[in-house]
């Protein structure tokens, strides 16, 4: 959900935060190599405190 959220791939979430599962944990705060917002706008940063959707 993340992934198509922001225009980028599970697989590539994974490689930026080092992960080897998709399992996440409450309060966990990931890296998000995004290429637009959920609206589609171009996207220069995420706020990770606005990011609380299951990955996948």
């Amino acid at each position: 959900m993340l992934a198509e959220k922001y225009g980028t791939t599970v697989n590539e979430i994974k490689r930026v935060n080092n992960l080897r599962s998709i399992n996440l944990q409450i309060g966990q705060i990931l890296k998000i190599p995004a290429t637009k917002s959920p609206d589609g706008t171009p996207l220069a940063t995420v706020d990770p405190e606005k990011i609380n959707t299951p990955l996948g």
